[in-house]
C-alpha cells in the first residue's frame, strides 16, 4: 500500500494491518476476532439471560422469534458487508486504497434508500406478522422495523474494515453494538416496557455502533480517489441469494415451531435454538478472517483453497468442543444460560448443536465460493434442502419438539454433504494440481 497509505490508515485509527515479515497474520487476526467475538457472545448471553428472566417464557419466545426475523432481515447486512469486503480486498491488493473511502460513501447512499423502504414496509406489515406469531401487540414489531435502516448502512463500513483486514476496529464495533443492546434492553424492559423495550434495545444498540463506525471511518473518506459502484452492486445481488437461503435454513425451524406449538413450548425450543447457535457465533471469527485472505489468494494466483482447508479444520475444533459440552451436560448448559425454568429444552440442545455444526461448515464453503466470485453452484442445493425440511415436517406431521430438531439436523447435514461435493472436491483437486509441479521440481 505504501508509506502514504499506511499513514492515512494509522491516522484513521485502523490498527494491526498485516506487517511485513509477519509470519502468522492469519493467527493474529484470528486471535483478535476470537477475543472480540467472546465479548460479543458474553454480551449477547447476558442479554438473553436477562430477557428470559425479565420477560418469562411466553414473551421470551416472542423475542427469539423477533431475533429470527431480524436474522433473516440481516440478509442486507451480510450481503453488503461481504460484497464490500470482497471489493475492498481487491482494491487494497491492487494498491488502489484511496478509492475505498469514496466507494464506501457511494455504497452507503445507494443502499440507504432500500433500507428506508424496507423499514416502512415492515412497519406496515407489523399487525399481520404479529398476528401470525400469536403476539397481541404490534408495537414490538413496529419498533423492530427501525433496525432495517441500520442494516443497510452499518455493514458498508464493517465490510471495508474486513476487506482491509482492520480487525481491531471491526471487533470493537461489534462488541460496542452488543454491549449497548444489553444495557439499553435491560433498562427499558426493567422500566416497564417489556417486550417492546427489549426490541428497542436491539435497535438502539445498532444505532450506537453505526455512529461509532462512521466516526472511525471518516479519515479514509477524505483520502480521495474514485471507483465505480457497479461491481459492489452486481456482486451484492448474487450474495444476497446465498445469504437469504442460509439465514432461512438456520431460522425456519424456530419460526415454524412458534407458529405450530403453544407459546410456552415454543419458548423452550427457542432457548435450545439460541444455545445451539453459539456454535455459529463462536466460530464466526474464522470465516471473517479467512475471507479477505481467500479473496487476495484468488486475485494473486487464482487460489485461496489453502485458507478454506485451514478454516474448516479450525471450525471443526471449535464446533466439536461446544458440541461435546452440549451432548455431555445439556442440563447444566441450559441451567447456566437460561435458568431451571427452561430445563425442558435440554434434550434438544445436542440435536440442534449437531445441526448447527453442519451449518458452520456450509457457511465457510459458501464464503470460499463468494471470495472467488462463484455464486451459482450452491444456491439450488441450499433451496432444495430447505424445501425438503419443510416438506418432511408436514409429511411426517412432527408432533414433538424432538422430531422437529432431528429433522432440522438431518437436512443440515444433507446440505453440508451436497456443498462438500460441489465445493470441496474441486478445491482439493486444485490444491493437488498446484502441488504437483512443485514436487516434480524438487525431484
Amino acid at each position: 500500500m505504501g508509506s502514504v497509505g499506511n499513514t492515512v490508515l494509522a491516522r484513521a485509527g485502523l490498527f494491526f494491518r498485516t506487517r511485513a515479515g509477519d509470519a502468522s497474520p492469519l493467527a493474529r487476526h484470528g486471535a483478535i476476532m476470537f477475543v472480540s467475538m467472546a465479548g460479543v457472545y458474553a454480551a449477547d448471553y447476558l442479554f438473553h439471560v436477562s430477557m428470559s428472566r425479565l420477560l418469562g417464557p411466553s414473551d421470551y419466545g416472542a423475542l427469539v422469534a423477533f431475533s429470527a426475523i431480524l436474522l433473516i432481515l440481516y440478509v442486507p447486512v451480510n450481503t453488503i458487508q461481504t460484497a464490500m469486503a470482497r471489493h475492498t480486498a481487491y482494491l487494497d491488493e491492487a494498491g488502489q486504497w484511496t478509492a475505498i473511502g469514496p466507494l464506501a460513501v457511494r455504497t452507503m447512499r445507494y443502499f440507504f434508500w432500500y433500507g428506508a423502504l424496507g423499514c416502512v414496509a415492515l412497519a406496515l406489515m407489523s399487525p399481520t406478522l404479529s398476528a401470525l406469531l400469536r403476539i397481541d401487540d404490534p408495537l414490538p414489531m413496529i419498533t423492530l422495523s427501525g433496525r432495517v435502516l441500520i442494516a443497510t448502512t452499518l455493514p458498508v463500513v464493517r465490510g471495508a474494515f474486513q476487506g482491509l483486514q482492520m480487525f481491531v476496529p471491526l471487533g470493537v464495533n461489534l462488541v460496542l453494538e452488543h454491549v449497548s443492546k444489553l444495557a439499553m434492553g435491560i433498562v427499558l424492559a426493567w422500566a416497564g416496557w417489556g417486550l417492546t423495550g427489549a426490541v428497542a434495545g436491539m435497535v438502539l444498540g445498532g444505532a450506537v455502533a453505526l455512529a461509532a463506525a462512521l466516526a472511525a471511518f471518516r479519515p479514509l473518506v477524505r483520502a480521495g480517489g474514485e471507483t465505480p459502484l457497479s461491481p459492489v452492486v452486481r456482486s451484492a445481488g448474487a450474495i444476497a441469494v446465498a445469504m437469504s437461503l442460509f439465514l432461512v435454513a438456520t431460522n425456519v425451524d424456530v419460526l415454524l415451531v412458534k407458529a405450530l406449538f403453544a407459546p410456552a413450548v415454543a419458548g423452550y425450543y427457542a432457548a435450545a435454538g439460541v444455545a445451539a447457535k453459539i456454535i455459529l457465533y463462536a466460530t464466526w471469527a474464522i470465516p471473517a478472517v479467512v475471507f479477505p485472505e481467500m479473496v487476495r489468494g484468488h486475485a494473486r494466483q487464482g487460489g485461496g483453497h489453502q485458507f478454506l482447508f485451514k478454516g474448516l479444520a479450525a471450525s471443526a475444533l471449535g464446533a466439536g468442543g461446544l458440541l461435546t459440552a452440549y451432548l455431555v451436560a445439556p442440563d447444566l448448559v441450559i441451567r447456566i444460560l437460561f435458568g431451571s425454568s427452561f430445563l425442558p429444552a435440554a434434550p434438544l440442545l445436542g440435536i440442534l448443536g449437531f445441526g448447527m455444526t453442519a451449518y458452520q461448515f456450509v457457511f465457510l464453503m459458501m464464503s470460499y465460493e463468494q471470495a472467488r466470485g462463484r455464486n451459482r453452484t450452491f444456491p439450488f442445493a441450499m433451496l432444495a434442502c430447505i424445501v425438503g425440511f419443510v416438506a418432511s415436517l408436514g409429511v411426517l406431521r412432527a408432533a414433538s419438539l424432538t422430531q422437529v430438531a432431528w429433522l432440522m439436523a438431518l437436512w443440515a447435514w444433507i446440505m453440508c454433504g451436497w456443498m462438500a461435493w460441489l465445493v470441496l472436491w474441486p478445491a482439493w483437486t486444485e490444491q493437488a494440481r498446484a502441488r504437483r509441479p512443485r514436487a516434480a521440481g524438487d525431484a
